[in-house]
């Protein structure tokens, strides 16, 4: 008590005590939002895990399955997918050959090689979107060059299967209750035995093998743990529902020894599982084998202005560029320094990443030469802090890559093990003096690799979207343009001699063109000259000639491709699809002299001679161009005014062209102004603009073409503003075509499943073998009965429709009966040249 008493207030301890509450009550304030924070995202985790454990494995695949899908493109880490995926225009089945009945030799420039009458005036076939792609399609094959877009598009299907809901408001409600199983056909362990879902028990002996295997087997090395135990199961519930809709990608990454296998089990599953939707990207050729398996074909077209002017804006955006809606940096790249009529999307993002992102030296100019700017492209594919600069790629890292190309090339595989990358990145690391020394009779083994340079090398393919990592740790690259750039380098860096092997070896075909801007192609062009002259399709020709633009070497090859092609021009014996694409080849190599040239054709008599100068006009550079494009719309012959049309909607991104257009558009000629109406439609963008204008004129023969564009579209605000016109306008005609304009949208919606082109659907078929008291046979029969026709009859028209009809079919067996009738000159002219195209169509099917 008396200690109590005694007790005085300590003034030193109590101003101590005081700041330090004071302190400690500062601190609480500070922390307690950040505690409430950290404790709501706690929550939220534990939530969605809890969620995720309830959920059933479809949810969990599902949503799976839409991420990996988000990011299966090269810049996914810039953008998903869906925040910069532009709809490609597609080729709708053909279904009658009466649509190639105009300008035959031109539309089927369009239809054998698009890559080449994308970039010249070219009808443009029949096409599709990919809305009633996804709706109609049962199986298809979606064809394009490299680079153009085929794995995109697959992706963007599983991501809209993904996420499609049952609710009356989704666009994709019809597929709510499907499955899609996406996969890289890399992804697929096609050797490992069909019982690798281990949740079952083993077959019997005797029993037929689970095709799903290898299917769930490539699902679960993807899929968490889990999702993965329950895979097998949930497909094989939505397999028998017909539920599932298989997308595969790579077939044409597959080397011919592989294509058996992918082939076999395809074939097996499809007899099994009929009902199944499967679609599977393919390059332009080597897909013949496909056809019989009731495979539909549909193309990827070049891009158009308006697909182009909305990827830069979406890219714009996601990269924070001036020009764009919440652009602050670097002002956007213009449209010419990315992007060139019958450019493919790979190609024009590559560039438009480079122009945007990397320093780039031609401000505004677009290099011809794929040399020139593919390094930069390379580099944008190393990690790099937000703000620095894009810096070429270290010499080692590259050579590395190079060497991981040309591997995977050379071996004919589309993944190399962790074991080989591991041998590849050691070997890189050695100096080259002891590479060479080690290979040296009698010298001591070379020292050990630098480990630390093997691990940044290694980790230089982790650390880069161009490699990704399939199931089972096998490592591929994700781009076919720039594996094949790569391993072009590779064989560059080896010296210009010793190809032959490379040269016959069909995997190494698409390397060329980048070999050619490296390196001395002499060999390789002498190579590919003398096969042309034994091919009737002289496809080595053209090989050598595409090389033309990206080299600046000289020789006797360079001039000898130019007389070739002008020859196969000018003979009048050849057929109109053949000198189109030799006169198309020609102008695509930029050399000296050719708008002269050109000029010549354009004065000459001959209809088809004016029509063939016509369509180069818009590959040329010249400033004349328009102008000579201009005055082709008075021509007497009507297929070059046509051919004109063409030529200036594809060059609708110069503003001289603008002027010519509107006139074709508002002209006298009703079927000019229906033609410039479409052509317009499909180039969005700037063309879209004019039709929106012309629809609004007083003439009424303009309303009416304007009415005729707007129609081919499906876009929510086209359907209103017909319904308006179709009400409010004050012309009986302009109503009338307005009606018509939303009748033909009307009947777009209504389903109408793809199936392959059949003989036995054939009217002219039926009342030949009617005659005969016959029926049309089923299968391979009917095929062999359709080349018999073409060989035996004597009858023009019939052996015309043969010819056509057997460009349609799997018919591989047919190709010597038509060569043979290409051939034989007492074969009536128009039979020979639809003999020609037919074959030029199998040709290319099978690759051969």
């Amino acid at each position: 008590m008396q200690n109590i008493t005694a007790w005085r207030p300590d003034t030193p301890s109590l101003l101590l005590g005081l700041l330090l509450g004071l302190a400690l009550a500062a601190l609480f304030v500070w922390l307690w939002p950040r505690l409430r924070q950290q404790g709501r995202r706690a929550r939220a985790w534990l939530e969605g895990h809890i969620g995720r454990m309830r959920s059933g494995v479809e949810a969990r695949f599902q949503g799976e399955t839409a991420v990996y899908a988000q990011n299966y493109h090269l810049g996914a880490d810039w953008a998903t997918l869906d925040q910069v995926f532009v709809p490609p225009h597609l080729t709708a089945p053909l279904e009658d050959d009466s649509i190639l009945a105009e300008q035959r030799g031109a539309v089927q420039l369009a239809w054998l090689w698009p890559e080449v009458a994308g970039r010249v005036g070219a009808p443009v076939l029949p096409l599709t979107t990919v809305e009633h792609l996804l709706r109609d399609g049962r199986r298809v094959l979606i064809c394009g060059a490299p680079g153009s877009g085929k794995s995109s598009l697959l992706a963007h299907l599983a991501y809209r299967l993904a996420v499609a809901e049952a609710t009356a408001a989704h666009p994709d409600k019809p597929f709510a209750d499907i499955m899609p199983v996406f996969l890289h056909i890399a992804e697929i362990d096609w050797t490992s035995p069909m019982d690798a879902d281990k949740t079952r028990p083993e077959p019997a002996e005797g029993a037929a093998p689970d095709l799903l295997a290898p299917l769930i087997a490539a699902l679960q090395k993807r899929s968490g743990p889990l999702t993965s135990p329950g895979i097998g199961d949930m497909l094989r519930r939505k397999l028998a529902a017909d539920q599932l809709f298989l997308l595969l990608d790579g077939w044409a990454e597959l080397s011919p020894a592989q294509q058996p296998v992918v082939l076999a089990w395809l074939r097996s599953f499809l007899a099994v599982h009929s009902k199944t939707r499967v679609f599977l990207t393919v390059a332009l050729d080597g897909y013949g084998d496909l056809l019989p398996l009731g495979f539909s074909r549909t193309v990827i077209q070049p891009w158009r202005i308006g697909q182009v002017q909305q990827l830069m804006a979406q890219w714009s955006e996601r990269l924070g560029l001036a020009g764009s809606a919440a652009g602050t940096g670097q002002a956007a790249p213009p449209l010419e320094s990315c992007w060139r009529p019958g450019q493919t999307a790979g190609e024009t993002t590559l560039r438009f990443w480079v122009a945007a992102l990397a320093d780039n030296p031609v401000d505004g100019e677009l290099p011809a030469c794929r040399a020139d700017w593919l390094p930069l492209a390379l580099a944008l594919f190393q990690p790099r802090k937000k703000g620095e600069p894009v810096v070429p790629l270290p010499g080692d890292v590259l050579a590395f890559w190079q060497e991981m190309a040309y591997h995977l090339l050379n071996s004919g595989q589309m993944t190399l093990s962790a074991d080989r990358v591991v041998a590849l990145a050691t070997a890189a690391a050695r100096p080259q003096e002891q590479l060479v020394a080690a290979g040296e009779p009698g010298d001591a083994a070379p020292a050990e690799p630098n480990k630390t340079q093997v691990t940044r090398l290694r980790r230089s393919l982790a650390q880069s979207r161009l490699f990704v990592r399939w199931g089972g740790g096998q490592m591929g690259i994700r781009s076919t343009l720039l594996r094949d750039y790569l391993a072009a380098a590779h064989l560059a860096g080896q010296g210009s001699g010793g190809l032959e092997e490379y040269l016959v070896d069909g995997q190494w075909r698409h390397v060329w063109p980048h070999f050619a801007a490296m390196a001395d192609p002499a060999e390789a062009a002498d190579f590919w000259l003398k096969a042309g002259d034994e091919d009737p399709a002289r496809d080595g020709w053209f090989q050598v000639a595409s090389w033309l633009p990206h080299t600046g070497a000289m020789g006797a090859w360079r001039r000898q491709v130019m007389i070739n092609l002008g020859q196969l021009a000018r003979q009048s014996d050849q057929p109109p699809v053949m000198r189109l694409r030799a006169m198309a080849a020609m102008a695509l190599t930029g050399e000296d002299g050719l708008l002269k040239f050109v000029e010549q054709l354009l004065s000459r008599p001959d209809p088809l001679l004016r029509q063939m100068g016509t369509a180069v006009l818009p590959a040329l550079t010249d400033d004349q161009v328009v102008g000579l494009l201009t005055e082709r719309l008075a021509d007497e012959d009507m297929g070059v005014r046509f051919t004109a049309v063409y030529g200036l909607a594809l060059r609708q991104y110069d503003p001289l062209a603008e002027g010519p257009l509107v006139q074709s558009l508002i002209g006298d000629n009703e079927d000019i102004g229906l033609l410039t109406a479409e052509l317009l439609s499909q180039n969005g963008g700037p063309g879209l603009e004019i039709l929106q204008e012309a629809v609004k004129e007083e003439d009424i023969q303009v309303r009416r073409v304007a009415i005729h564009g707007l129609s081919l579209l499906d876009d929510a605000w086209v359907e209103a503003l017909l319904v308006d016109l179709e009400h409010n306008d004050s012309e009986w005609f302009v109503r009338t075509a307005a009606a018509g304009g939303l009748e033909t949208i009307r009947r777009r919606r209504l389903p109408q499943p793809w199936r392959p082109m059949r003989a036995a659907d054939q009217p002219w078929l039926e009342d030949v073998l009617r005659a005969q008291g016959k029926r049309v046979p089923g299968g391979s029969a009917a095929i062999n009965f359709v080349a018999l026709l073409f060989t035996e009859v004597n009858d023009v028209q019939t052996r015309l429709l043969a010819a056509r009809l057997l460009a349609q079919l799997p018919a591989r067996d047919a190709m010597p009966a038509l060569l043979a009738a290409v051939q034989d000159a007492n074969t009536d002219t128009a039979v020979r040249h639809a003999a020609f195209e037919a074959w030029c169509t199998l040709h290319r099917a099978y690759d051969q």
